[in-house]
């Protein structure tokens, strides 16, 4: 699948390389492990009420990413339908989750993007834990935990993400 991804950027492949090495990332697929092992926690979670559960395992993820994540539904990868549902959620979100199959995140570079990805990971596999643990939370940020942060660090946080549990 990386040689297959990295075939779609010919020609200008050669130019990605430099930029890369330039930058002092890598460039030859040595990171796709590191992203694979990102997104599979997170590829079984997604629900409606997918970013306030994500919220709810760390305190960093309302700052992260305070408009949430979106959530794409099922769709064949690779196509256009998918191409133009992301599309249209990355002008609202920064984190986008493709049911059943992926993430694609975004950012003013690829260390704040990689960031984001590595943030809403983290917390989707802390997630994972905490229900295979119990059926139900112990414990949980409040709604007004929630207003308290986001006033302490200048963000907004949407409405519809803060509900009483």
């Amino acid at each position: 699948m990386v040689v297959q991804e990295e075939l779609k950027t010919m020609p200008f492949g050669e130019v990605w390389e430099e930029y890369c090495r330039s930058c002092q990332k890598p460039a030859d697929g040595e990171w796709y492990p590191a992203i694979e092992a990102y997104e599979r926690d997170v590829l079984s979670l997604t629900s409606e009420a997918f970013t306030r559960e994500l919220w709810e395992m760390e305190t960093e993820c309302p700052i992260v990413f305070p408009q949430g994540v979106g959530v794409v539904p099922w769709m064949v990868p690779g196509g256009r339908d998918i191409a133009v549902a992301t599309s249209e959620l990355m002008d609202t979100f920064d984190a986008v989750i493709w049911a059943h199959h992926g993430m694609f995140c975004a950012g003013p570079d690829f260390d704040t993007a990689f960031g984001l990805m590595h943030t809403v990971e983290k917390a989707a596999e802390i997630l994972v834990k905490v229900r295979s643990m119990a059926p139900q939370k112990r414990q949980t940020i409040t709604p007004e935990q929630f207003r308290e942060l986001a006033k302490e660090f200048g963000v907004t946080l949407p409405e519809q993400y803060i509900f009483e549990r």
